[in-house]
């Protein structure tokens, strides 16, 4: 009920304005009383000092009559008791009391009257109640000796009427002075209040990013100097906040315009930023993404972890993309910023390079060494007759055809490994490849006594990819299985579609191989057999299957030897394709 600033005020402005009312009432209340009693108690005793001189002559001449008349007139001017007693004996000689009594006399004050003293005092008289009692003596008007004693009851009830009224007409302005106070505290409280609650209005406002509104500086000096502070706060802070928006506007346009993924993620584990790469990189979905849990949005743990603390010189696998990660702790430890980049591309860059190097020193180097030799017998004599130098010729010629015929081959499989697609995908007949490829290898198995069998399909297979790739593709694997069969053995070429697959499958009755060796047999370099093969063919066959979405086999022949085969997707031609391909 009192907890606004206003009420507050209102309420202690008027407890102390009534506190002091009252304080101020009772006081002049008491202080009135006891000038009235001081007043009252004085005229008593002069009223009672001119009675007594009045009846001095009287008393002295024994002249009660007129002593009588005396009391009994005062007594009725007084509203109270007159008496006159000897100073002897203490007898009453006059009264005013009707019928006359003679109680009430009080012994200690008349003696003390007696002495020649006065004296006032309130005293309990029976059946008149408090009363004011003054006693004086009379004195002889020629001696001044003291001849008798003058006792006046006063009713104390007759002198109360003015307190009464002064207390109550106190009260009145006290109540008065209340109500005057009352007003006086709700304008000063409202002068006081409404302009501190405009300035929380305003302070309320500036929290709520209001930072337009003004506080017009108007009541006292200390509360427009607090409107003049909280004014120049608010215009201060709208510059600062739109310079922190123009830099956060800045970094929102450069982190949109960076290639590599920026993620900020606060102590609670919340993330604050992400850019677009870093959605795109780190497979990110959901929204909103700012402000969620950063578990949620990245569900395994080696991948928060690596946010949090990078890879280092490591890379971390992301579907199919290669990441590199550098975070940084924020300042005080509460979060972290992780900068992702995307390596797939140059990290496939470095190990073709890396694995041409390799496959350049493999591949050259045992021609090469065989082109030296020969060369150096020549250089140093040792071929000593023309046949022996016409020989060693002849042989480095050869291997320098071999080294020819090598670096072709990694060539072609760098150019295939650097490639995402086929070059010039075309839609064409994989049968009619098959075909084409037995017809080119038939003189090369006739010279090895080899028979070279096709089985095609009843309907055309289609495929969609590069015609020249994919006959080079049937023809590795041709002449591989020629190379593998034995003297009078068969190479049967199967083509076939099967559950929207071309498929092309060449069975030789060779050696065979063993199961562990079925996964080597598309690397590069591998040869079942010491027949000085380069082991490049199914490698490039491998990497141009690949290309068009296909995949290879390789399985034993249950009638002895191998199956080496591989299969791509069917495509149905959308036009009339060229009847030669």
């Amino acid at each position: 009920m009192f907890r606004g600033l206003s009420a507050r005020l209102v309420v202690s402005h008027v407890a102390v304005a009534l506190l002091g009312v009252a304080l101020v009432t009772y006081g002049s209340s008491l202080l009135f009383a006891r000038s009235h009693s001081r007043n009252i108690e004085q005229r008593l005793i002069s009223t009672a000092e001119s009675l007594a001189h009045n009846v001095a002559g009287p008393l002295a001449g024994k002249d009660r009559a007129t002593i009588a008349l005396i009391v009994n007139t005062a007594g009725r001017v007084i509203a109270g008791r007159v008496c006159v007693l000897d100073a002897e004996g203490f007898s009453l000689i006059a009264t005013s009391d009707v019928p006359p009594t003679d109680g009430h006399r009080h012994e200690e004050f008349v003696r003390d009257a007696a002495r020649g003293e006065s004296s006032l005092d309130v005293v309990d008289v029976e059946c008149s109640g408090l009363t004011y009692t003054v006693t004086v003596p009379i004195l002889h008007p020629a001696t001044s000796d003291t001849i008798g004693v003058l006792l006046l009851h006063a009713p104390t009830q007759d002198y109360e009427l003015t307190p009464f009224l002064q207390r109550t007409l106190t009260l009145v302005a006290g109540l008065a002075a209340a109500l005057v106070a009352v007003l006086l505290a709700a304008l000063v409280a409202h002068s006081l209040a409404h302009p501190i609650e405009r300035i929380t209005e305003s302070a309320r406002a500036l929290a709520e990013g209001d930072f337009e509104r003004r506080i017009d500086p108007r009541g006292p000096a200390e509360v427009r100097s607090l409107a003049g502070a909280l004014n120049w706060a608010s215009s201060e802070l709208q510059q600062a906040f739109q310079t922190l928006a123009s830099e956060r506007a800045r970094l929102a346009d450069l982190l949109a315009s960076m290639s590599e993924g920026v993620v900020g993620v606060d102590g609670a584990g919340r993330v604050v930023e992400a850019n677009e790469p870093a959605r795109r990189l780190l497979a990110l979905t959901g929204e909103p993404i700012v402000g969620a849990e950063l578990s949620e949005l990245v569900p395994k743990a080696e991948t928060r972890a690596a946010l949090a603390h990078g890879t280092g010189a490591e890379c971390l696998a992301v579907g199919n993309r290669l990441l590199r990660i550098q975070a940084a702790t924020l300042a005080g430890g509460e979060g972290f910023v992780a900068v992702v980049s995307d390596v797939t591309e140059s990290e496939r860059i470095e190990k073709m390079r890396e694995d041409f190097i390799a496959n350049a020193s493999h591949q050259l180097r045992s021609p090469l060494m065989s082109i030296r030799g020969y060369l150096q017998a020549i250089v140093d004599g040792a071929a000593e007759s023309d046949e022996e130098r016409a020989r060693c010729v002849d042989v480095a010629l050869e291997q320098v055809a071999l080294l020819a015929r090598r670096t072709d081959k990694l060539l072609e499989l760098s150019k295939l490994q650097a490639r995402e697609g086929p070059a010039d995908p075309r839609e064409v007949r994989l049968d009619e490849l098959a075909a084409r490829a037995c017809e080119h290898i038939r003189p090369q198995a006739e010279a090895r006594g080899v028979r070279v069998e096709l089985h095609r399909p009843e309907q055309p297979a289609w495929v969609s990819g590069d015609a020249d790739q994919v006959l080079e593709a049937v023809h590795n694997i041709l002449d591989n299985a020629i190379r593998h069969s034995p003297r009078g053995g068969t190479v049967v070429v199967t083509v076939e579609q099967v559950d929207g697959e071309a498929r092309v499958s060449i069975a030789d009755n060779g050696p065979g191989f063993v199961e562990t060796d079925e996964s080597l047999f598309w690397k590069r370099f591998y040869s079942g057999q010491q027949n000085g093969a380069a082991g490049l063919g199914l490698a490039i066959t491998q990497e141009i299957v690949r290309a068009h979405s296909g995949r290879v086999w390789a399985t034993a022949n249950p009638e002895g030897g191998a199956i080496f085969g591989f299969g791509l997707p069917s495509h149905e031609p959308t036009g009339i394709p060229d009847a030669t391909e």
